[in-house]
């Protein structure tokens, strides 16, 4: 059904040109195809809004579940990071006004960053493209309550992430980053960064219904919609969640006031200077010239044969996302309270085909030979933390595979389909839609640092960095690694104590006098409570918090689980154990008469898989436990 609704639409909207209205018959059409999907996507409640040739279409999704009010205009969701675009927005129109500059040291005012930025100084530019090089926090991030929050100048010096690359070389999403820049902008006035954004954004471009305030003006909070978690064909309530990151992801809106939104900044609406619009349309970062890019918290993406600025956003149930397309006088936003996230995909197709025809299918050519060899590999989104122990999870959440083609052409997995690139120039490849590129970063040598590639979420792909890792380093070799240094030791002690016992049997029915290993009975209780303490902190913390971290990231966002946090101490312990063994076994070496040829090989297998461990504990910032 989804398939024939959208050939129809194609068909009736193939000779749709910028600017053109949407008339009676169109809208109509539009509106059911995207109810259409909505439904095939099992969303149980949503909006969008079309803008277009100075109409503005809104359409109700879902089918609100009884005693609900149906969803309108005026009804409230939270946008996620939809509300960067406004934080931005904000710290534009500042910079416009000249009350801010956007490539000042802020370091000046702030000295406590110097202890996570000592080197290079931090901009707002910086800091509203995700170039700043800070790494980012996700536990923690929220708070159950509106008591629970953190002022949000306290909470960022305590938990504001170290910088770990160089600042303007990659673009590294960062939620905190976004933050530190709305706690600059609510630094100019006195009050909050809600109202801030409420006097400069909101009053300005008639958006009355949105608000950044935690908690909610009751004229807001009963409108809400609520966002819910769907299976097995039923559908629970999420609980309502509030952000320590304030300018990140708290913004609360309606259609009515999104839709306003896309007008003003369509026509560019003189209720904010030009300079204001300027900045938010103009890219201040590209990876390479031509590559899609990065304007204050907007992303550039090519659809409908043009560069949108685009965003997208989740929180706890709710995804949203956000299209403008200036040149063609066009944009949509949509937010969904649960449901499949083909929603957004289904929905780009559909408002690609309302503006303008869908790029064609271009051939592609292979890559040649020394592009097979260094491109395919496993790289690391820029997004995952290199600082805190969130760097564990973070390895298999945001890892990403390129695999070469029997064609020669590199395969990549975007938004649950696999897509090919083919050879455009010497570090560069083209998808066939024609729609984005992949940029790769090489080293003196050669060898390939990195690439630039579009990261998909809800339908919209954002600019981002990767760093290309080494074999060690990917997912599949530290989870064996990590699996046979927990494994191995205990396997070394049962089979030490196997042949321990065997030869006492031996010794008794031989009638010899019992020779046991001596000293090796303290030095095997070492190992074997180090043992023990290694399994415990793999499967205790490791695993678990891995596991939470790819199923419940939302129980995570409000802080580490007591049930796993209490296992952490345990990385001390195995460190503390493999000194201990490292003595023991060098002893078991040198001083044969009291130790056996066994002790010293039995031990050595458990030393060997403790340091091991004790080297992924300290690379992924689990020893010492830094969150």
């Amino acid at each position: 059904m989804r398939s024939l609704l959208l050939f129809v639409s194609l068909l009736s909207t193939f000779n749709s040109v910028a600017g053109q209205t949407l008339s009676p018959e169109a809208q109509q059409e539009f509106r059911l195809l995207v109810q259409a999907l909505a439904d095939s996507a099992q969303v149980p409640g949503g909006a969008v809004v079309l803008v277009q040739g100075g109409r503005t279409l809104f359409i109700p999704l879902g089918r609100p579940p009884a005693g609900e009010r149906p969803i309108s205009q005026d009804t409230a969701f939270r946008v996620g990071s939809v509300s960067k675009v406004f934080t931005a927005l904000a710290v534009a129109q500042l910079a416009a006004e000249d009350v801010l500059d956007l490539d000042e040291d802020i370091r000046k005012e702030r000295p406590w960053l110097a202890g996570v930025a000592a080197d290079q100084p931090v901009t707002l530019r910086q800091l509203l493209t995700h170039t700043s090089g800070f790494d980012d926090h996700a536990v923690g991030m929220f708070a159950r309550t509106a008591e629970d929050i953190e002022p949000l100048s306290e909470y960022l010096r305590r938990r504001m992430p170290q910088r770990t690359t160089e600042p303007g070389r990659w673009a590294r999403y960062s939620n905190h980053g976004v933050a530190l820049a709305g706690e600059i902008a609510a630094g100019t006035a006195e009050g909050s960064f809600a109202s801030v954004v409420r006097n400069s954004v909101f009053s300005l471009l008639g958006m009355e219904s949105s608000s950044f305030e935690q908690p909610l003006p009751r004229s807001l909070r009963d409108r809400m919609a609520p966002a819910y978690r769907c299976a097995d064909g039923t559908c629970s309530p999420l609980p309502f969640d509030y952000r320590n990151t304030t300018p990140a992801g708290a913004m609360v809106t309606t259609p009515g006031d999104m839709g306003r939104f896309i007008s003003a900044f369509l026509r560019a609406d003189p209720a904010l200077p030009s300079e204001t619009w300027r900045l938010m349309r103009t890219a201040s970062w590209n990876a390479a010239q031509g590559a899609a890019g990065l304007t204050l918290a907007l992303h550039q993406q090519r659809i409908a044969g043009g560069m949108a600025l685009v965003h997208a956003g989740s929180s706890s149930g709710y995804k949203s996302l956000l299209v403008l397309l200036p040149e063609l006088k066009a944009g949509i936003f949509a937010v969904t309270t649960g449901g499949s996230g083909q929603f957004g995909y289904d929905l780009l197709d559909a408002f690609e085909a309302r503006v303008g025809a869908s790029a064609p299918q271009t051939d592609l050519v292979p890559l040649d030979t020394d592009q097979q060899e260094a491109f395919p590999g496993t790289y690391l989104l820029g997004r995952s933390a290199r600082a805190t122990y969130e760097s564990f999870p973070g390895l298999f959440l945001f890892s990403d595979e390129l695999h070469l083609t029997d064609r020669g052409l590199l395969a990549r997995r975007e938004g649950g389909t696999w897509r090919n690139y083919g050879r455009l120039g010497p570090d560069v490849v083209i998808r066939a839609d024609g729609q984005a590129s992949i940029y790769f970063e090489r080293r003196q040598d050669g060898s390939v640092l990195g690439m630039s590639a579009p990261d998909p979420f809800f339908g919209l792909e954002f600019p981002a960095s990767y760093e290309r890792l080494p074999r060690w380093r990917e997912p599949s070799m530290v989870n064996e690694l990590f699996s046979w240094a927990a494994a191995l030791p205990p396997i070394a002690l049962i089979a030490w104590l196997v042949a321990v016992f065997g030869t006492r049997l031996r010794q008794r029915v031989q009638g010899r006098q019992r020779v046991g290993p001596r000293h090796a009975w303290l030095a095997m209780t070492v190992a074997v409570a180090t043992s023990g303490a290694t399994i415990a902190f793999v499967f205790g913390f490791a695993a678990k918090f891995n596991a939470l971290a790819r199923t419940s990231p939302l129980e995570l966002a409000f802080g580490l689980p007591e049930a796993i946090s209490a296992f952490l101490w345990l990385s001390w312990a195995v460190a503390v154990g493999a000194v201990l063994l490292s003595g023991v076994t060098a002893l078991a070496w040198v001083q044969r008469g009291k130790y056996r040829t066994l002790d010293a090989l039995v031990l050595s297998v458990v030393t060997l898989c403790t340091v091991l461990s004790v080297a992924l504990m300290i690379h992924f910032n689990m020893l010492p436990p830094t969150g």
